[in-house]
């Protein structure tokens, strides 16, 4: 992108905050680069254009102020209203379409190449869905971006792999903040004999999620997109209340129906909550992370839900059609999310609004798999599954 020099030394400023952090060095780093750090030279559209540029410009401005307050000295107000212009502009321009031209060999890897931790948490905390389906879009369209020195680029993409492999694998660690158990699965081996950086940090960042053991003291939350009309959806997490009227309270006017389908020896029955006028009764329905649930959003938006992680991960079937969340806390090819139950189970409905054609998404057990336009299963989603006889299924973690 244009003055590319510009950007590549202000992402060196994090570097040289990290530097000082380890010696003990800040106030002589700071005093050494102090009124040196280069202003923005790229129109908001250019950085739109190119995320790579615009993550780097974010971490050498968010390092520059933590030097500046490590060295005691008073904030630069006009680096911190940059930076806090930078970061609104990163949320509000995420997407996830892929650049054509020169640079579309970084299509996969450029929203996450000079990822910090800084700027993870902070696009957990206001874009955690967006990318989420970047993520799974980028696994979509490159679905061997893990494996070391593949061989297949566009163009004079040789250096391609290496950039896709890092990035992606950091989204998912300091982003989505997948587990340990999830990640592995995508640590290859190194591309270098010696001196991979990228590898090096991925193996970090897998050995520090097996270390990190969620607090059962403290909610998880996690973000579901709504969008205008009905919504199949479901809850990957224990809510901590599990009342509907509590769980949808948030999004107040912008929900409008909650139905969830209720099974018992007498048959199945649907059970419907209506914001509108709401009674005693469907007000203290209990919804949890086994069910499918149908919403009736009146505007696109967003259900954040708080809970725990499910220490049982089982989902009691009916032989017959059900209605089921996905308590997982990744997506998974639905070959693997289905391991335990492959024999009994027929066929699995998916229903995605955000799509202009073809919202329903089907799998049929045995079909050709180009048949099957359901390719995985994801937590946040709902599920129509038809299985031959009782059984318990099993959703791996």
């Amino acid at each position: 992108p244009p003055e590319r020099r510009v950007w590549e030394d202000c992402y060196r400023y994090y570097g040289m905050w990290k530097y000082a952090q380890v010696f003990g060095t800040e106030d002589e780093v700071y005093r050494k680069i102090k009124y040196k750090l280069p202003a923005t030279a790229m129109t908001d559209q250019q950085l739109l254009d190119h995320p790579y540029a615009h993550n780097a410009y974010i971490a050498g401005y968010w390092a520059y102020l933590e030097l500046e307050k490590a060295a005691g000295y008073p904030e630069s107000s006009d680096v911190r209203a940059e930076l806090e212009r930078l970061l609104q502009l990163r949320v509000e321009g995420f997407g996830q379409d892929l650049p054509y031209g020169w640079e579309q060999p970084l299509s996969i890897a450029a929203n996450f190449m000079y990822l910090t931790p800084e700027l993870a948490e902070y696009l957990r905390d206001h874009a955690l869905p967006q990318v989420r389906d970047a993520v799974d879009e980028c696994g979509r369209v490159a679905p061997y971006w893990f494996v070391s020195r593949y061989d297949a680029t566009r163009g004079e993409g040789a250096l391609q792999v290496l950039f896709d492999y890092n990035a992606i694998f950091q989204a998912k660690a300091l982003i989505l903040q997948e587990p340990y158990d999830e990640l592995v699965r995508y640590l290859d081996v190194p591309a270098f004999a010696r001196g991979d950086l990228f590898y090096i940090q991925n193996l970090v960042a897998a050995i520090e999620a097996s270390e990190k053991q969620p607090s059962s003291d403290v909610p998880l939350t996690y973000s579901i997109k709504l969008t205008e009309g009905w919504n199949l959806i479901s809850f990957p997490l224990i809510p901590v209340n599990g009342t509907v009227g509590d769980v949808f309270s948030a999004i107040g006017g912008a929900c409008d129906q909650v139905c969830v389908r209720a099974q018992s020896s007498a048959g199945d029955t649907w059970e419907c909550y209506n914001s509108l006028s709401p009674s005693q009764e469907t007000s203290a329905l209990t919804l949890d992370h086994t069910q499918g649930i149908w919403v009736y959003a009146t505007e696109a938006t967003s259900l954040a839900v708080e809970g725990s992680a499910p220490a049982i991960m089982s989902i009691p079937l009916r032989a017959g059609w059900n209605l089921v969340g996905y308590p997982g806390q990744s997506a998974r090819p639905i070959e693997e999310a289905l391991a335990g139950i492959e024999d009994v189970c027929e066929l699995v409905y998916a229903y995605d609004p955000s799509r202009t054609t073809g919202q329903w998404q089907s799998y049929k057990a045995g079909n050709v798999p180009v048949l099957n336009s359901l390719k995985e299963l994801k937590p946040g989603n709902g599920y129509w599954l038809k299985v031959k006889q009782d059984c318990v299924w099993t959703v791996l973690r």
